[in-house]
């Protein structure tokens, strides 16, 4: 079964969150995703004693702030460099800019933000990047913004479209059917049995 790894870089969660709506929609595919924080991956060579031959692609996810990619996102890159040089990887950002009905100006700013972050790595081509909206929880910002509403800009919808349109991105399809493990049979009832005994 193709196996991707599903790496992310987080602060308060958030893209946690996202990096695990999109492995199960991966799985949901039939493809078989692994979850990582992204500074847990220490060698995609051989961490948790999996070699990187188990894994067909990488995504990776992390949100900006303040015109940069989570420091963690941008080191998983450098750190991986050539185990990633050889496989397909998608990339997708958070950012509060990039709101359902977003400003065209900043959603254009954080795209920008964006490909700068993955401009430091020009060896990289990524086969697919989204960006989306973040969420911010105020009681987690400094004192001037703590009395913000709760605020959720993430669309779902969207990041469940991307993850489905994955597969296609990173040419991976999905194990043929009959290499699945079959269902175990149904279970024949007790009298039945009695009576083809009988």
């Amino acid at each position: 079964m193709p196996s991707i790894l599903v790496a992310y870089a987080t602060k308060h969660g958030t893209t946690r969150e996202v990096a695990e709506v999109i492995a199960s929609e991966l799985r949901a595919r039939g493809l078989s995703a692994t979850l990582r924080a992204a500074d847990d991956v220490q060698d995609l060579r051989a961490f948790d004693a999996v070699v990187l031959d188990a894994y067909d692609a990488v995504v990776l996810g992390g949100p900006l702030y303040h015109g940069h990619w989570h420091r963690e996102a941008s080191r998983f890159l450098m750190r991986h460099r050539r185990a990633l040089e050889a496989l397909p990887l998608a990339v997708f950002a958070l950012d509060p800019a990039c709101a359902p009905v977003p400003n065209a100006a900043e959603r254009a700013c954080a795209r920008g933000q964006l490909e700068g972050a993955l401009r430091k790595a020009p060896w990289l081509t990524p086969v697919d990047t989204q960006l989306s909206g973040a969420a911010l929880d105020p009681s987690r910002l400094h004192s001037r913004f703590n009395r913000m509403p709760d605020t959720d800009w993430r669309d779902w919808g969207a990041v469940r479209r991307w993850a489905a349109a994955l597969p296609a991105a990173l040419e991976i399809e999905p194990a043929p059917a009959s290499t699945q493990i079959p269902a175990a049979p149904a279970a024949i009832p007790l009298d039945v049995l009695t009576a083809r005994a009988g």
